[in-house]
């Protein structure tokens, strides 16, 4: 299989539309497991256009997937490149922020890792909601989460042998990751929440560093854009594809 580095690209209108979904989601009232909850996530996969030549894709739109009633949760689907948001999820029985919206939850890392094109782990897949299911390794090459800080790129490191370890393994790795990383950005109550979206602190600046470096030790690579810089100019990163693949035929809309 050849590969190469492919220069990504997505435009600024696609970002604003990310930002206005996960704000959006940030309205959701629902019941779970007996809680009134309010925030849900939103998320799906993104059109494209790939130049072999120049080795470039860019991201031209997204197309959401279903919502999933009753839960903060989605699943964005068999697809090369996706993406979710993270609301700011509040109990309102208890008055409490649910979770660390600012974090890449263990979950996601792990489902990072078992749908990644590179890592090859079997499973029933309907690829691009095109091919019914079958029994075929994951196709994503990254997902993107939209979170109050701004958008993290994520995908495990295909030279760090997830794939040499079993699920189990890779889901408990990323449970430690998750629990050492909850300590390291500043948590608020929900008369603070908007602090989440404030990255002028040094606290959260710190915090950010300190999270991107821990995740990349751990066998992730990690692009970080703000949300001042992603809405006004788009967003630019690098990552490696298979220069002819069937995904590409498939999957592009």
């Amino acid at each position: 299989m050849s590969l190469q580095s492919y220069n990504f690209y997505i435009d600024p209108s696609v970002i604003n539309n990310i930002y206005n979904l996960m704000i959006d989601g940030n309205n959701d009232i629902f019941t779970e497991h007996g809680h009134h909850m309010l925030g849900s996530e939103r998320g799906g996969h993104f059109c494209y256009t790939k130049d072999n030549t120049n080795n470039t894709v860019k991201i031209t739109s997204l197309i959401q997937a279903g919502l999933m009633p009753g839960t903060t949760s989605l699943n964005s689907g068999d697809f090369p490149f996706t993406f979710h948001t993270h609301p700011i999820v509040i109990n309102l029985d208890e008055n409490i922020v649910d979770n660390y919206p600012n974090l890449i939850s263990d979950e996601d890392l792990g489902g990072a890792i078992v749908d990644n094109f590179f890592c090859n782990f079997l499973d029933e897949r309907n690829i691009c909601d095109k091919t019914g299911n079958q029994n075929i390794g994951g196709i994503n090459f990254f997902d993107i989460v939209a979170v109050p800080y701004g958008l993290f790129i994520y995908r495990p490191n295909p030279n760090y042998g997830h794939q040499n370890r079993t699920i189990e393994e890779n889901d408990d790795e990323c449970l430690r990751i998750f629990n050492q990383s909850s300590t390291l950005l500043p948590g608020y109550t929900v008369s603070k929440k908007n602090q989440y979206f404030n990255m002028t602190t040094q606290k959260a600046q710190l915090g950010i560093q300190r999270y991107i470096q821990l995740l990349q030790n751990n066998g992730f690579i990690v692009d970080f854009f703000p949300w001042e810089h992603a809405n006004q100019n788009g967003i630019q990163f690098v990552n490696m594809l298979p220069i002819n693949s069937y995904v590409d035929s498939d999957c592009m809309c």
